[in-house]
């Protein structure tokens, strides 16, 4: 920050709360040279260059109901892309870890994660001595807190002596954003918003993945490791920085019970053909009619017993009106009768709503030799990818413990995962039916109505008159009818252990323990579009000696199938497993002005990685969980007797 006196200074201040803007105007006036403000970020490049602020303090949310910090950081590279040398302060009451460690990274000098707006409208201006106290209310600048052993120490001793406020004055309340569907607590209660890449790291164990909703609760310290030689140490996931995340540990003759939770509520988007400038079933019919009737786009005649595959319902108009099998007035009906389809509202099935909740309980307490600290929580979360749902369960247990006078000293730190994730489907507006909006889902009567332009409906027809299965599409039937599968089993163990054998002499002793297990499933139901087409393609009727096909009592060929009918699952699975030992005996003495320092020690360690192959199981029965043997080894019905005799 420039080394302008307080007097002397500018400070923007963006927030769309006019309290606020109020309350830091009055507050602040009397110390700076211009106090500028500003309810919305519309405007920001015009003011910056007008007042050339200092220093900046940016609201991170502006949309009604948003929480996300995502504006405050699409604006922070603006502003210091006008004005390098700026300091800029982000501020929400919706942040947390994740949330402040990206802001950092992204320029930020500070980031607020606390009850900012409370704080804004207790300032007396007379308290306040500088734009860098004004920072320092806000700011959970992990450096500094350190020293403090929690946020709320921290958040006490700044306001205190620097505000004159009663503590008790910033609290965390529970609010309601103004659709009234969120409930959430406020301050810093989750680690919202992306990690950038960085690894995460807590308590020394690095992270495969971290959870948004990880409670602010726990955290005693942070450290934001961004120099490429301290990463390094870190391996190959360290390129993109390292976050040290250290937890409270509990307090001896204490027990602290801590529950925390999260609600998240959004309704699913919806399809709108007009907003994304997408043509009408109407306006592409026009196209298509005047594009054939200009000779731009022409369809062969039929020949007989033949069929035009590979096109969408209007292109088999056309091509029945150009082959003569659609006389002029049945063409036009139809196609006045497609062009009035519109499958928007159906579209609108595809996607689901999002509602998260997360709840977190913690324990902590201990005696004089022993200090523990449990946490748990359990996650579920919906995305708008239709059937995802995702359950997480984590237990994290740090244990610290005094022996012996305090002569053995040690550490146990365990963490578990468990994941069980259902992916879901998501469709992007490049999908077929998005381009056919005269394309329906289901009908009145809520059948699926299916999809040929990948096929031929009248082939489809004849093939299923033979005994076929259908072999139209229908993407809401296998959204709902299939499943991807992902299962995680995370644990982790660290023992720490330290024992002075004699004045000068100390054992040292680490072991940890890393273990994981995740597999996962592909699942297609019998009924889903990809088992019927796979199961079509694998059959052929069956003929006698004479080259006939043969047909059961109802008059229907008899078809051989080389796939077992059912559905279809694949499987994968992978173990690894980590464990390491080190010991070493230090010895540390100093004589006179000689310091003696010895060590002697050796470690062991062992990885082993177990990863089956598993081919594709078929006939599958969701019901019993197996398969169904190959058409030869199954009982013969009546039909296949028949075939066997006539052979």
């Amino acid at each position: 920050m420039p080394n302008d006196t307080p007097s002397q200074g500018r400070v923007l201040i963006v927030d769309d709360n006019s309290d606020v803007l109020t309350a830091a105007r009055l507050a602040l006036a009397p110390h700076f040279k211009k106090v500028e403000t500003l309810r919305t970020p519309a405007h920001l490049h015009k003011v910056l260059c007008n007042v050339l602020p200092q220093a900046v303090l940016l609201d991170m949310n502006f949309d009604p109901g948003a929480r996300s910090g995502r504006e405050g950081l699409e604006w922070l590279p603006q502003i210091l892309g006008m004005l390098p040398t700026t300091s800029v302060v982000l501020m929400t009451a919706f942040g947390g870890v994740a949330l402040a460690v990206e802001a950092l990274k992204n320029g930020a000098v500070d980031f607020v994660a606390a009850e900012a707006h409370a704080g804004l409208a207790g300032f007396h201006g007379s308290n306040t001595a500088s734009l860098d106290d004004l920072r320092g209310l806000y700011a959970f600048n992990p450096a500094t807190a350190q020293q403090y052993g929690s946020f709320e120490n921290w958040l006490n001793s700044l306001i205190v002596p620097v505000m004159g406020f009663d503590p008790n004055a910033l609290h965390y309340t529970t609010a309601v954003n103004n659709n009234g569907l969120i409930p959430q607590l406020r301050g810093a209660s989750g680690f919202n918003g992306s990690t950038s890449g960085a690894l995460i790291v807590i308590d020394g164990f690095p992270q495969n993945s971290f959870d948004p909703n990880y409670s602010m609760v726990n955290v005693e310290s942070i450290k934001v490791i961004k120099d490429p030689t301290e990463c390094a140490k870190w391996g190959a996931s360290g390129n993109g920085g390292v976050i040290l995340i250290t937890t409270k540990h509990g307090e001896s003759g204490k027990l602290v019970v801590q529950y925390a939770a999260n609600f998240y509520y959004a309704p699913s988007p919806r399809f709108d053909r007009n907003r994304q400038r997408l043509a009408s079933s109407k306006g592409i019919l026009d196209y298509l009619k005047s594009a054939y009737d200009s000779g731009f786009i022409n369809y062969s005649s039929q020949q007989p017993g033949t069929y035009l595959f590979n096109e969408t319902p209007a292109g088999q108009l056309l091509w029945g009106l150009n082959s003569g099998l659609l006389s002029q007035n049945d063409f036009a009906r139809n196609w006045d009768s497609l062009g009035r389809m519109d499958n928007q509202g159906q579209l609108n099935m595809l996607q689901q709503n999002v509602f998260n909740q997360s709840h977190t309980l913690g324990l902590s307490g201990g005696s004089r030799n022993w200090r523990f600290r449990a946490n748990g929580s359990y996650v579920i979360s919906h995305t708008n990818a239709l059937g995802n749902e995702n359950h997480q369960y984590v237990l994290n247990m740090n244990n610290n413990f005094h022996l012996f006078h305090d002569k053995l000293k040690g550490s146990w730190l365990i963490n578990v995962t468990r994941s069980n994730a259902n992916a879901g489907h998501s469709f992007d507006t490049q999908n077929d039916i998005f381009q056919q909006p005269y394309q329906l889902l289901l009908d009145p009567k809520g059948n699926y109505l299916y999809d040929y332009s990948q096929f031929n409906p009248q082939a489809n027809a004849v093939m299923m008159a033979a005994g076929y299965q259908n072999y139209g599409v229908n993407i809401l039937q296998d959204a709902r009818l299939n499943k991807t599968i992902a299962k995680q089993l995370t644990t982790s163990s660290s023992l720490n252990l330290e024992w002075a054998v004699l004045p000068c002499l100390k054992w040292v002793s680490s072991f940890r323990y890393d273990l994981d297990n995740s597999n996962s499933e592909i699942y297609k139901d019998a009924q889903s579009s990809d088992v019927r087409q796979l199961v079509d393609d694998h059959a052929s009727p069956a003929y006698d000696l004479n080259g006939n096909i043969i047909l059961d009592a109802a008059g229907k060929p008899i078809l051989t199938y080389y796939v077992p009918q059912g559905g279809t699952i694949s499987r994968a699975f992978t173990k690894n497993s980590t464990w390491n030992l080190r010991s070493a005996l230090v010895f540390n003495k100093r004589i006179d002005k000689h310091n003696i320092f010895l060590t002697i020690g050796g470690n062991g360690s062992k990885s082993s990685s177990n990863t089956p192959s598993y081919s594709t199981l078929y006939g599958y029965d969701p019901n019993t969980g197996k398969g169904q043997p190959n058409g030869k080894d199954k009982p013969q019905t009546e039909e296949e007797k028949k075939l066997s005799a006539a052979n």
